[in-house]
């Protein structure tokens, strides 16, 4: 089987990343193929599987384990194939079995990373059913217009209009210059 996924230097495969060893010593190789980037690769458990910068996994003990794959651009092989919704998901149901947590809390704990970007459109898997995953998306989307309009002003003179900005609902920004938007605040 091959997982196919896209990032900023297009689409890509990756070549069955679902394998099993069965002996020490066996060894598989990891390509990605239709990218013209780098990958890096690492081993969630090197006492399990060691992963060469080639690709190459080599089983060196029992046991279960990933081996992520990092583009040259910063994203994962596995983030660009899965999503960052639905991998969070997973890793919350994992975290919940290992740690007996009941699996409605879990439940409610993935719907809240599946819903956080609130509409199909804006990347959401499900849209907010109660109302603290509507609270995380209302979060979630002022937190991306604040960062936006910093992003936007940081660079205009006083007094001056940005351009517009999509994001922003084509709007375009002014900057008031009251205030220092350089200034930090120490939570200590």
């Amino acid at each position: 089987s091959t997982d196919t996924g896209s990032s900023s230097g297009g689409s890509y495969t990756v070549n069955n990343p679902d394998f099993t060893f069965y002996r020490q010593g066996e060894t598989y190789t990891l390509r990605v193929t239709g990218y013209s980037g780098s990958v890096s690769w690492t081993s969630s458990d090197t006492s399990v599987v060691t992963v060469a910068s080639d690709g190459t996994c080599t089983a060196v003990g029992n046991g279960r384990c990933t081996i992520p794959g990092t583009l040259d651009n910063g994203s994962t092989v596995e983030g660009n194939l899965i999503g960052h919704l639905v991998k969070g998901a997973m890793m919350i149901d994992e975290a919940a079995k290992a740690l007996g947590i009941p699996e409605e809390k879990s439940m409610l704990l993935q719907h809240m990373v599946l819903s956080h970007h609130g509409e199909p459109e804006f990347g959401a898997a499900v849209r907010p059913a109660f109302l603290e995953a509507e609270l995380l998306s209302e979060l979630d989307l002022m937190d991306a217009r604040v960062y936006q309009i910093t992003e936007t002003l940081a660079p205009l003179q006083p007094g001056a209009f940005s351009n517009r900005v999509w994001a922003l609902d084509n709007r375009k920004l002014y900057n008031h210059a009251r205030g220092d938007r350089n200034k930090t605040v120490n939570l200590d």
